[in-house]
């Protein structure tokens, strides 16, 4: 045999030529799993507070049924559910649909009664640009709500402005009106849909 082939019958050029290689090799994989576990972790942690906070909104929106004289009856429970859980603007029969999923049922029109409601609390609203309804996000804030939509990726964002609403509510008045409601939103490209 040649000396060529006496390493390699023997196995000793391979691991002469890969010694520090399993090493390595075990590093990359210990990162590896290291990343998994941790993006596991925080994945189960933001789920955990998520649900939290899922809890807390429904929680809120109840007390605030309760406190205003509204019975809290279970189609509004589930479409409160819902709209907590959701991050984007729903239909009543979107709403339907994943209750559905989920083996509930209410009626549309039922559903349809609840949003009104919720929209007069000021607990939802209703996104007219996209023609979906929402959880209020600014809860008791002053002023009137109002939506920036981006007509890219569809990201919503809530906002108020008490100034506007007042300069609104006079040139209702010159015009010979008393202002119920303010419908304002504004459709551009957000943030990130710019890069």
């Amino acid at each position: 045999m040649t000396g060529e082939n006496t390493e390699i019958a023997t196995g000793l050029a391979p691991l002469a030529m890969t010694e520090k290689r399993p090493r390595f090799t075990c590093r990359l994989m210990f990162l590896a799993m290291a990343k998994c576990i941790t993006n596991a972790i925080l994945l189960h942690l933001r789920y955990k507070y998520l649900r939290i906070d899922v809890v807390s909104q429904i929680h809120g929106a109840l007390q605030v049924l309760r406190s205003r004289g509204y019975r809290v009856t279970e189609p509004r429970k589930r479409v409160l559910k819902v709209l907590a859980e959701v991050q984007g603007p729903v239909s009543p029969y979107d709403i339907q649909e994943i209750l559905q999923r989920k083996g509930e049922y209410v009626n549309h029109v039922t559903i349809y009664r609840v949003l009104e409601l919720l929209c007069s609390l000021n607990l939802a609203h209703k996104v007219l640009l996209v023609g979906g309804f929402v959880r209020c996000t600014l809860g008791e804030v002053g002023g009137c709500h109002r939506f920036v939509v981006c007509r890219e990726c569809g990201a919503l964002r809530e906002y108020t402005d008490k100034v506007l609403c007042e300069e609104e509510n006079a040139v209702a008045q010159e015009l010979g009106f008393r202002a119920e409601q303010h419908f304002s939103e504004f459709s551009g490209i957000c943030s990130k849909c710019q890069m």
